[in-house]
C-alpha cells in the first residue's frame, strides 16, 4: 500500500509540475520514464492532446528517441489528425527505417488517409521478412486496416490466422469482440473459438468471447459457464464478472447473480451501477433490508440516481409501505419525468392508498408514454372497472387496443361486458380470445370473480379447455 501511495503520490507531483511549467512556458527536464507515465495518465483521463503535449516535450528532450515520435504519431492518429501523425512518423522512421512498429504505425496512417492499397503493399512486404512474433502483430495491424475499410470478412480471416498463431493476443481477441458486434455471425464465431480453446483452454479473453456469441445464440447456460471461465483465469477482468451476473439477473438466477456482483464488491469496490444491481437482486429475493441498505449507499455515490430511488421505492412497496413507496417513485420521477416504468408504479401505489384521481392521472401520463405496453392499458382499465367506470374502462380499452397487442385487452373487455350486463358482448369475446389465448383466461376472475361462478361464462370456458386438451 505505501508503494501505491507512494507512487500516486509522485505522479500527482509530476502532473502539477508539468502543467505549471507548460502555463508558464518554460521547457520540462523529466527522465524518460516519467515522461512515460504523464503520457499514460493523460490517456487514462481522455485528454489525449494533452498526452500529445507531453510527448512533443519528451521529444524537445530526447528528440533522439524514436519511442517519442512514434507515441505522438499514434496519438495524432487518434485524435483523427493523420497528416500531422504522418510527420511525426516521417521523423520516427528517419531515426529507425525497418523498426516494426513504426512501419504498422505508417500502415493505418495510410489506411486513415483512405490509401488502402499502399497499407496493405507495406505490410504484404514486411511479412517477408518479419519474425513469427511480429508476423502475429503485422496480422493484427492488417485486420484493422480491413475493418477499417469496411472489409470485414477478409478481416475474420486475417484475425483467425493471428489468433490461430496466439490465442492469448489481447488486442486480436478484443478486435475478435469488435467483428462479433458488427458482423453478428455468432454461429461460425463460436466454432472457431471452440476450436481455439480446445488448443489454449486459459485464454480468458477467448471464453469472454464465446459466451457472448452463446447469449446471442440465446444458449444462456453455456454463456453463464463461459464467462465463469473467463474470470476465474483472469480474476481481475471485471467486465466478465458484470457481463455474467446480467446474464444471470435475465435468467432470474438471483442467488448466482449476487453472488457474482459481491465477488465484483470485494475485488474492485463500490460504484452506484454496481450497489444498484446488488439491490435488485436483494429486491427479488425479498431481502428488502440489505436491498434498501445497498441503494442507500449507492444514493451516496450519486444523489441523482433515479434508479435507485425507484428500486428503493419498489422495496417499500414489496413491504407494504405504500406512502414511502410513493415518496421515493415521486423522486425518481422528479429526475426523470418521461420513465413509463416509473409512472406505472406511481399510478398503482396512488390507487393502493385510495388517492384516485392521482392514480388515474398516473396511469394516463403512462399509457401516453408507452401505449404499445398493453400492461399498462390493462391495469388502467382494471383500475376504472373496479371503481365501477365501466364506460371509461371500455373508452381506455379502445384507445389501448389502437396501438397495443394482447389477449388481455379483451378478457378485460369481457369482463366490463359482463358487468354492464351483456352477457352475450361479454362470451362472444371470450369465443374469440379463449381460441386463441386459452391460458391467461384466469386473468377474468381476479377482475370480476363473479364469472367463475356463472355457468354460461364457465360453460365457454370449458368447451375451449376441452379442444385445447382433446
Amino acid at each position: 500500500m505505501e508503494n501505491k501511495y507512494q507512487h500516486d503520490h509522485n505522479l500527482t507531483q509530476w502532473v502539477n509540475e508539468f502543467e505549471i511549467l507548460s502555463q508558464q512556458g518554460e521547457k520540462t527536464a523529466f527522465d524518460l520514464r516519467i515522461y512515460q507515465k504523464l503520457i499514460d495518465y493523460y490517456k487514462q483521463e481522455g485528454d489525449l492532446k494533452k498526452a500529445t503535449e507531453v510527448a512533443e516535450s519528451a521529444i524537445e528532450q530526447y528528440g533522439y528517441r524514436v519511442e517519442f515520435y512514434l507515441i505522438k504519431s499514434r496519438l495524432l492518429l487518434s485524435q483523427r489528425e493523420p497528416l500531422e501523425a504522418m510527420d511525426s512518423l516521417l521523423q520516427a522512421e528517419r531515426l529507425s527505417p525497418r523498426d516494426t512498429e513504426v512501419l504498422m504505425t505508417k500502415a493505418l496512417i495510410l489506411a486513415e488517409l483512405r490509401d488502402t492499397r499502399a497499407a496493405l503493399s507495406l505490410l504484404q512486404r514486411m511479412k517477408s521478412y518479419v519474425g513469427q512474433t511480429d508476423l502475429i502483430e503485422v496480422l493484427i495491424c492488417e485486420t484493422e486496416i480491413y475493418f477499417r475499410a469496411e472489409e470485414n470478412e477478409r478481416a475474420f480471416i486475417t484475425l483467425k490466422e493471428a489468433l490461430l498463431a496466439n490465442p492469448y493476443h489481447e488486442k486480436g481477441q478484443q478486435l475478435l469482440s469488435d467483428y462479433i458486434s458488427v458482423s453478428r455471425r455468432y454461429l461460425p464465431v463460436s466454432r472457431f473459438l471452440q476450436e481455439m480453446l480446445e488448443e489454449a483452454p486459459y485464454s480468458h479473453f477467448a471464453w469472454y468471447n464465446l459466451g457472448h456469441c452463446y447469449s446471442n445464440l440465446g444458449e444462456y447456460d453455456k454463456a453463464i459457464d463461459a464467462l465463469e471461465y473467463a474470470f476465474l483465469i483472469r480474476p481481475e477482468f471485471e467486465q466478465a464478472y458484470t457481463d455474467c451476473a446480467e446474464i444471470c439477473m435475465m435468467k432470474q438466477q438471483w442467488d448466482k447473480a449476487l453472488s457474482i456482483y459481491q465477488e465484483v464488491l470485494t475485488s474492485f469496490g463500490e460504484e452506484y451501477d454496481l450497489l444498484v444491481s446488488l439491490a435488485e437482486c436483494c429486491l427479488h429475493l425479498k431481502n428488502f433490508v440489505q436491498a434498501k441498505k445497498y441503494l442507500s449507499q449507492s444514493l451516496h455515490a450519486d444523489p441523482y440516481g433515479e434508479e435507485a430511488h425507484f428500486l428503493t421505492g419498489q422495496c417499500y412497496a414489496q413491504e407494504g409501505k405504500w406512502h414511502k413507496a410513493i415518496q421515493f417513485y415521486r423522486r425518481a420521477i422528479a429526475i426523470d419525468e418521461t420513465s413509463d416504468t416509473y409512472l406505472f408504479a406511481l399510478a398503482k401505489a396512488y390507487a393502493k392508498v385510495g388517492e384516485m384521481d392521482k392514480a388515474n392521472k398516473h396511469f394516463r401520463k403512462a399509457t401516453t408514454c408507452a401505449p404499445e405496453q398493453n400492461a399498462y392499458w390493462f391495469e388502467y382499465a382494471a383500475f376504472l372497472l373496479n371503481q365501477g367506470k365501466l364506460q371509461q374502462a371500455l373508452e381506455v380499452l379502445d384507445q389501448g387496443e389502437i396501438s397495443s397487442v394482447g389477449s388481455d385487452l379483451l378478457y378485460c373487455r369481457a369482463a366490463v361486458h359482463y358487468l354492464i350486463g351483456d352477457k352475450t358482448k361479454a362470451i362472444d369475446i371470450l369465443a374469440e380470445v379463449l381460441e386463441d389465448d386459452f391460458e391467461s383466461h384466469p386473468c377474468i376472475f381476479g377482475l370480476v370473480p363473479g364469472m367463475g361462478e356463472d355457468r354460461d361464462i364457465m360453460s365457454i370456458i370449458n368447451y375451449y379447455r376441452g379442444e385445447i386438451f382433446e
